[in-house]
């Protein structure tokens, strides 16, 4: 799901490992410090339970943001893609995204389990607003997981100064007094209040949507885009500088690029300072570049004396 969106809806795979891991951070907390809130999900039966069950719980609730907002792979790309409000057309089509999401997940076995929580996450708390009114949640243990990812998701789509074009980032405290504002109604108040009550989670989650917002972007490049790009060979270069360790590798190199000069080459390894390496994602060899240092203006600076590029 996450490989479909990143080629379909950018910013909302991004949204998704967002909120996700705002999920995975709060539900943490929850059952190492109130517990007692999700008896029932589960199947469990006490706050004993709960604890006992608590990676099982953490995946879950982990995979359900994950896979909340996968309805608006239906949606349009150009909602996310421009710095104007959006239309009510637009807003329309935005609306759809929980039913199709649900849909989608009961023809699917693997996500059938979050079918409820996909469809509901736009609900208030309290069932008097949001969209789509007519969703009714079939299993009301999952509920308390509802209202958390909507308390998620809100946070994420105020706070997001990366992501989204549309919108204009809040900080965290300002987010987190319209949660209070909205608690009992379209909050939950007991989640709100859990939030508003712990520094240690406030300040996690302030991090986690502020300054550490870039590494979420980043952690999802490491794992999903690289390894594509190292599927179908794409050149993402890296220059380093040689070490000894490099040279049988240079001089091979040179053996096999250097149609007429290698000799010059070789010469130039051995008497240039300045050595730097071209790599690609595979580690190959496909630049070597050599001078000597000089200074210029006062500056140290390498002038290249030779350099041989794969074509």
């Amino acid at each position: 799901l996450e490989t479909i969106m990143l080629h379909r809806q950018l910013p909302t795979a991004i949204h998704l490992a967002m909120v996700s891991k705002l999920v995975n951070v709060f539900i943490r907390h929850v059952i190492d410090e109130k517990p007692e809130v999700l008896v029932g999900f589960g199947g469990t039966k006490t706050k004993e339970e709960v604890i006992e069950a608590k990676e099982e719980i953490i995946q879950f609730a982990f995979k359900a943001g994950l896979c909340h907002d996968m309805g608006k792979i239906n949606s349009t790309d150009i909602i996310n893609l421009q710095s104007r409000k959006i239309t009510d057309e637009e807003f329309r089509v935005i609306k759809i995204h929980p039913i199709a999401g649900k849909d989608m997940a009961q023809a699917i076995v693997a996500f059938r389990p979050y079918a409820d929580i996909i469809a509901a996450h736009h609900l208030f708390a309290d069932c008097t607003g949001g969209y789509p009114m007519q969703v009714k949640i079939t299993n009301m243990a999952d509920k308390v997981l509802v209202d958390m990812i909507t308390i998620c998701d809100s946070i994420d789509a105020a706070t997001d100064i990366l992501g989204r074009n549309y919108t204009k980032g809040k900080d965290f405290s300002r987010i987190l007094t319209e949660l209070k504002e909205q608690s009992g109604s379209r909050y939950s108040g007991a989640l709100v209040e859990i939030i508003s009550n712990s520094e240690a989670l406030k300040r996690e989650m302030s991090s986690l949507t502020g300054e550490k917002r870039a590494a979420v972007y980043h952690d999802l490049y490491l794992r999903r885009v690289k390894p594509l790009a190292l599927d179908k060979k794409y050149v993402e270069r890296h220059f380093e500088e040689c070490d000894e360790n490099d040279k049988e590798d240079v001089l091979a190199f040179v053996n096999q690029y250097a149609d007429k000069d290698k000799q010059l080459y070789e010469s130039l390894y051995e008497n240039c300072e300045e050595r730097y390496l071209v790599r690609n994602v595979e580690k190959e060899i496909i630049g070597v570049f050599l001078g000597k240092e000089e200074l210029l203006d006062g500056k140290k600076t390498a002038f290249m004396e030779g350099f041989l590029v794969k074509e």
